[in-house]
Order: structure tokens, then sequence, then C-alpha cells
């Protein structure tokens, strides 16, 4: 069985080790950790947006904005994907 994985987006080391060393590991769960806009950023495109969840620190405001412009440009990246497949499919 695949281990659920979530993103902890925290500025406050304390609360995102909280969180990622012991809380979130305890209840099974990966834990991927970014302590700025800069390495969510990195992250979620090295993981190509792979999460089950993202735990947003709600002060990073311009963090939660550039991550929701990066999901959908990689769901559009899919879209336009499974478009090519249905026409090369179709023709």
């Amino acid at each position: 069985m695949a281990h659920e994985v979530i993103l902890v987006v925290d500025d406050n080391r304390q609360i995102s080790d909280f969180l990622s060393e012991t809380v979130l590991p305890g209840m099974g769960y990966d834990v991927l950790v970014a302590r700025d806009a800069n390495t969510a950023i990195k992250t979620v495109k090295q993981h190509k947006a792979q999460f089950d969840l993202m735990l947003l620190d709600l002060q990073l405001l311009l963090t939660l904005l550039l991550l929701k412009l990066l999901l959908l440009h990689f769901l559009l990246l899919d879209l336009l994907a499974l478009l090519e497949l249905l026409l090369l499919l179709l023709l």
C-alpha cells in the first residue's frame, strides 16, 4: 500500500518540525517540508504535484497563490497531453 504524502509549508521551524517529525509520521504519513515560498515551488515542481494534501501557513499568502498557479499549470499540461493522445488515437 502506498503511503499518503503531505507537503507542510510553514516558515515556523517549530511548527513544521513538530508536524513533519512527530504528528504526521506517527499517523502513517510521508511528509515533505518547505519553509519558504521558493522551496515550496521547487518541491511541487520536483514532485509534479503528487501530494495527497498540503498544509499551508495562511500567513504565507504569496506561497498559497503561487502553489495554486503551479498546480493549475501541471493540470493544464496533463490535459494537453491527454488531448494529444486522444487526437493520435482518433487519426
